[in-house]
């Protein structure tokens, strides 16, 4: 026999932190079979997923992704020196970086410094890219690190 936990599925679709009831059986079935029915009606309502005890119990939101972190300072690391060398007077104002495709970069994608809030255009940060894949793929290789989700 196994352990299983029992989570509860919210509407918004969400799963719950923490188990709603764990119980030992063969198969996870068992927790549809004998023992939903004994919980109140709201509760035999609800949505439910059953994860052996064993198995990791983090959230599909809760797992981080080391690569794409890194990735993601290093990118941000970057970012604010090319800001520093090529708009050292952005320093006491508020400004973001961004990657654009807009008039101000001729339809064409490239990092950028806006201004904060407004998301204005200051100016290029790169070289202004055909396609957004481009685009990512420069940073990549400026700072070393090859994503495994290109999407985000």
């Amino acid at each position: 026999m196994s352990n299983w936990n029992a989570y509860k599925i919210f509407k918004n679709g969400k799963r719950a932190k923490t188990p709603f009831t764990t119980f030992e059986a063969d198969k996870k079935e068992f927790f549809f079979s004998d023992v939903l029915p004994t919980l109140d009606k709201k509760f035999q309502n609800a949505e439910w997923v059953v994860i052996p005890e064993d198995a990791p119990q983090e959230r599909p939101t809760e797992i981080r992704n080391e690569k794409e972190d890194m990735f993601a300072k290093k990118r941000n690391n970057l970012l604010s020196k090319l800001v520093a060398q090529k708009f050292p007077t952005l320093r006491q104002s508020s400004s973001i970086t961004c990657l654009m495709c807009n008039e101000d970069t001729e339809w064409k994608w490239a990092w950028c410094v806006a201004e904060g809030g407004t998301h204005r255009f200051i100016g290029c940060l790169s070289d202004k890219l055909e396609t957004r894949e481009e685009a990512v793929a420069w940073m990549e290789n400026q700072v070393g690190i090859q994503r495994t989700n290109p999407e985000t």
